[in-house]
């Protein structure tokens, strides 16, 4: 079961790891509540900013999606399709955050961060099996 393996590769991790990891997994639970999409949308946003971007970090919508892709694609192209989305959600997110709404043009603010979740569970999974990512090197 999915669920056990990851438990054990949790608990092989540093104490330190876990307890960076502790701020996600606890916000990215906070997403599947069955609160309102601007609370989901806010808990995502803490959720990609604690997993891909370092502290007093500048550019962070073009470091989380460069982060994010660089971790999960595999290919040019799928690493483009990973950033491009993952920047929309994050300033998807920031909205909600910052003016407490989504943008009027924003159709289906629901659908792309679901997407962003389901990329960001993806790599919290990848974070846990393989350990903290080296971002220089990958």
């Amino acid at each position: 079961m999915e669920a056990d393996e990851l438990i054990a590769a949790f608990a092989m991790l540093t104490e330190e790891y876990q307890e960076k990891l502790m701020v996600p997994l606890s916000k990215l639970n906070g997403y599947c509540s069955n609160s309102a999409l601007i609370d989901r949308a806010i808990d995502l946003r803490t959720t990609m900013e604690s997993l891909f971007v370092p502290p007093n970090a500048s550019q962070v919508t073009k470091k989380l999606g460069c982060r994010t892709a660089r971790l999960l694609g595999t290919s040019d192209s799928e690493k483009d399709q990973i950033s491009t989305l993952m920047q929309k959600a994050y300033g998807t997110a920031s909205d909600a955050a910052h003016r407490g709404k989504f943008k009027d043009d924003d159709k289906t603010p629901s659908e792309t961060l679901f997407k962003a979740f389901k990329l960001t569970t993806k790599a919290i999974k990848k974070m846990i099996r393989g350990g903290q990512p080296d971002w220089g090197r990958i």
